[in-house]
This record gives structure tokens, sequence and C-alpha cells, in this order.
């Protein structure tokens, strides 16, 4: 992966460009990102098993929109370039493990 840093031609750019690519940057880390646009029919139906994830996500933002201000996440993010938030959505799909106790 190419990384640039302070280039004129991305420097605070956001959305469509073209409509062939979608670029975006990072609140956290300030990293952009550019990638090719996804076009979606306008009249598509998910399936019932998107309809299940979307549920599951409704419920991933939920649970990190309520545990962002906890300790434990704060302590999480330090230096890893990712938010608190972040962390408990991805904490909502792959709970962590216990593996003992010492």
């Amino acid at each position: 992966m190419a990384k640039v840093r302070n280039n004129i031609f991305v420097r605070g750019l956001n959305g469509d460009l073209g409509r062939q690519f979608y670029v975006a940057t990072s609140k956290v880390t300030g990293r952009t990102t550019v990638s090719a646009r996804v076009d979606f029919e306008k009249d598509r139906e998910p399936s019932e098993a998107q309809k299940a994830h979307q549920q599951a996500f409704r419920e991933a933002i939920f649970y990190g929109q309520s545990m962002k201000g906890e300790e434990i996440y704060q302590i999480k993010a330090d230096g890893t370039g990712k938010s608190p938030y972040n962390l408990a959505v991805a904490d909502w799909f792959h709970a962590p493990e216990m593996r003992g106790i010492i």
C-alpha cells in the first residue's frame, strides 16, 4: 500500500471523485483512503442474511456508543490509532475471551 503524506492532491478531500472513486479521511488517524466507488441499483432488496447482518450492526453501534466513554476502551485505544468506539463495536462482533485469572 502506498503511503502519501501531506500531498496537496488529497489534503482535505472527502467524498466522490469523478463518480469513479470515493475519498475519505479518518478523524482519528488522519489517514486518507481512496477506494472504488460503490454503485448499487436503486431498487435492490437486501437478502435475509444481509438484513440479519444490518440488525447485528445496529446493535453493535448501540453498544459502541454506550461504551465509548468507559475507561477500559479508553485504555485499549491509547496508541492504537483506533477510537474507543471502534474497539467497542469490534468487541460486539468478536467478544474477548477470558482464558484464565492470574
